[in-house]
């Protein structure tokens, strides 16, 4: 039997996963594994059952257990054999088909027409057009143009130097330094994903990578040659993409005239690395290479010398200059920043290498600019309004990149400045360059985690030193994949902003080791309950409620426009500010749609409303509704829920029960079908019985 329809990669490996799987997977767990978002994975589901049905198996989907494959292992054994001889067909996002287009444009050496681009990514050749024109804005930051020739083709008009440095920070863009310091000690990543697994492996041909910056931080460190990591790290990717070019017959035509004020030290040392290159990738880099390499260890070099930094007396950075910067950015705001000694020092010597970098041209890449802007706009706004007084003291001009940067060193402080200890749990924070993010890292630990003890901020590279030197800590808390440490030491590993989920790994951890402590000790009879745990049991009560007493349902529903239809909730009292309500919806909707089979969902926490809603639409003639860029699914009845911006963790929780319960077959007909009383009762029977886990939960804790 042969599989009649054509699977993409991501079907195939979700129907191979059911498939081999021993045991329910819940769509969460599905989407990890397969690595894209919930709602693929159920859309995907919907599209599949088919296929099951063809080979005799169904596929059993429950909310509490998950989804799930029933049918004879020898149906079983076709499907998978079938799938195996299926020629995969690869689907490409928008944002991996430009990624994939910026570095064929960087990489090519000749002009590319755009129907082959259109059939490699599987587009049309108006959608590559389009792409286009988004990257023609892009390449001018770095000196480059992108020529589109009728007859000819595409191609990027380029010096070799802006072509190596482009590439180079689009890959630090994708993968954060500890990704790359953790790629280099094991030689994978995290999680594989589009860029890895098709840009790094197979175009940028890094599987070789870490031996040569083994070999070349050896060399280093022979000669007692230290880095910041950032800086180390960028060099490294710099001498892998040179090696590349020249391979693909690509090489400096020219070098610039600062090359000259390189010393014959360094030149050595370009000569070993060259020596390296041979080694492991058995290429020969001509001599111009050879002296691109030396400017490049020498700008490297003038970084991190401690050679060059001055003595406080003729400080890089004035201290009148730094005083008055920071009792600005505090000013800004609203908090006292000044006598902060580990601020004063920390932005010094963080900047005194930033500015060598400006003044030297090179680029200051920042991979979490977009996340620190947004999730710490405040403190980014502060810094920006204060920078022009370290612009006019120093005679550079800052980019935002580097503002990102100096904003984790003052959200840093503005923490420290409120926080009240409470530590009973030592940890160690380990982080790229033990500096920047790091401290901000720590500060937000010790924020969010006041039980926590910070004990230390070290690098990733220092670490290993650090331990051996006799410091204890109960547990290490890393932005890094740390593989060289025993399987007993308690890791934890998080996002450099320290996340919700990261906050409560970290309390996990805290939490099981204070089990560990305590087995041995006798018990202790419980005097009262837990209050906290009381009360948010009642919280999920009181959203239950909320839902129940505002749960609406419209039947025969003509759409005509989103905001034709939201209308049914202006003469709500539960809508305070309808305005506001239909921009947060249309706002949520923008980010990415959801639907699942012939039912979409909007949602929303906003400040419009004043308690959990929820709505259902049951429309008198099916639409077409948007689930991507360019597909659409037949829809016969809109969700919405709502809650307040505000409203506690329980709450949210609860509404949430709703769309998890989108997956019972049951659930999803009393939505299409019931009568209102009929609805209210199924809803009610997902509601309550996730509050008797929940209340059940907490008898046992208690």
């Amino acid at each position: 039997m042969a599989l009649e329809i054509e699977l993409s990669s991501r079907q195939q490996e979700i129907i191979r996963t059911l498939l081999q799987s021993h045991a329910p997977l819940s769509p969460h767990d599905l989407a990890n594994q397969i690595d894209v978002s919930v709602r693929t994975v159920q859309r995907d589901l919907k599209e599949l059952q088919s296929v099951f049905t063809k080979y005799g198996l169904a596929v059993q989907k429950n909310r509490r257990k998950g989804v799930w494959v029933e049918g004879p292992g020898n149906k079983r054994r076709q499907l998978d054999h079938d799938l195996y001889f299926q020629q995969k067909k690869r689907l490409f996002s928008q944002e991996e088909r430009r990624l994939g287009l910026t570095f064929d444009l960087l990489l090519g050496n000749e002009a590319v027409k755009s129907y082959l681009f259109s059939r490699r990514y599987d587009v049309t050749e108006a959608t590559i057009s389009y792409d286009l024109n988004v990257l023609e804005e892009w390449f001018p930051h770095f000196g480059l143009e992108l020529v589109r020739k009728p007859g000819l083709g595409v191609y990027i008009e380029k010096q070799e130097d802006a072509v190596r440095t482009a590439a180079v920070f689009m890959m630090t863009e994708q993968l954060s330094v500890d990704e790359w310091l953790g790629f280099f000690n094991t030689g994978s990543f995290p999680a594989e994903n589009y860029f890895t697994k098709e840009i790094l492996k197979k175009s940028l041909m890094i599987q070789e990578l870490p031996y040569l910056e083994r070999a070349v931080r050896q060399m280093f460190s022979s000669r007692g040659i230290t880095f910041d990591d950032r800086d180390y790290v960028h060099f490294i990717l710099h001498v892998h993409i040179s090696v590349l070019r020249v391979k693909n017959g690509c090489s400096i035509e020219s070098i610039k005239e600062q090359t000259n004020i390189y010393s014959d030290h360094d030149k050595e040392l370009a000569e070993e690395i060259a020596g390296i290159v041979l080694r492991y990738f058995h290429t020969e880099l001509p001599e111009r290479e050879v002296v691109y390499l030396a400017f490049k260890v020498l700008i490297l070099k003038r970084i991190n010398d401690a050679e060059d930094v001055p003595e406080p007396s003729t400080r890089l950075i004035p201290m009148d200059t730094m005083m008055a910067f920071i009792e600005e950015a505090g000013k800004n705001l609203g908090v006292s920043l000044s006598g902060d000694s580990v601020l004063m020092s920390g932005l010094i010597s963080h900047l005194q290498s930033a500015v060598t970098r400006i003044n030297n041209d090179m680029q200051i890449h920042n991979p979490l600019l977009g996340k620190i802007s947004e999730q710490y706009k405040d403190v980014f706004q502060a810094c920006e309004q204060a920078v022009p007084i370290l612009e006019r003291s120093l005679k550079v001009s800052i980019p935002r990149a580097e503002i990102g940067y100096i904003t984790l060193h003052i959200g840093s402080a503005a923490i420290r400045s409120t926080e009240t200890p409470m530590k009973t749990c030592r940890a160690v924070v380990v982080c790229a360059s033990g500096i920047g993010t790091g401290r901000f890292l720590s500060t937000r630990v010790k924020k969010e985690l006041p039980d926590v003890q910070v004990v230390d901020v070290v690098s990733m590279m220092a670490l290993a030193d650090w331990l051996a030197s006799g410091n204890y800590v109960d547990v290490i808390i890393s932005t890094v994949h740390l593989p060289f440490l025993e399987q007993d030491q308690n890791v934890v590993t998080v996002s450099p902003l320290l996340q919700k989920r990261d906050i409560e790994q970290i309390g996990t951890a805290v939490e099981s080791l204070r089990l560990k402590q305590s087995r041995d000790l006798p018990a202790v009879p419980s005097k009262q309950p837990d209050t906290s745990r009381l009360l948010a049991v009642a919280r999920y009560g009181e959203a239950i409620s909320q839902i129940l007493r505002n749960l609406f349902l419209y039947e025969n529903v003509v759409f005509t426009d989103l905001n034709h239809l939201l209308n049914h909730f202006k003469t709500h009292d539960v809508v305070k500010d309808f305005d506001r309500f239909i921009e947060d919806i249309k706002e949520r909707e923008r980010l990415g749609g959801f639907t699942w089979g012939a039912l979409a969902m909007l949602h929303s926490r906003t400040d419009s409303v004043s308690q959990v809603m929820m709505a259902l639409f049951r429309l008198k003639r099916p639409i077409r509704w948007p689930v991507s860029e360019d597909e659409y699914n037949e829809v016969r009845t809109l969700l919405v829920l709502a809650a307040p911006a505000g409203a506690p963790r329980e709450h949210v929780e609860i509404i949430g029960e709703i769309s998890s319960a989108l997956i019972e077959e049951d659930f999803m007909e009393s939505l299409a079908k019931d009568s209102e009383g009929k609805l209210r009762k199924a809803v009610e029977r997902v509601l309550t019985g996730s509050y008797m886990e929940k209340a059940n939960l907490f008898n046992e804790r208690t």
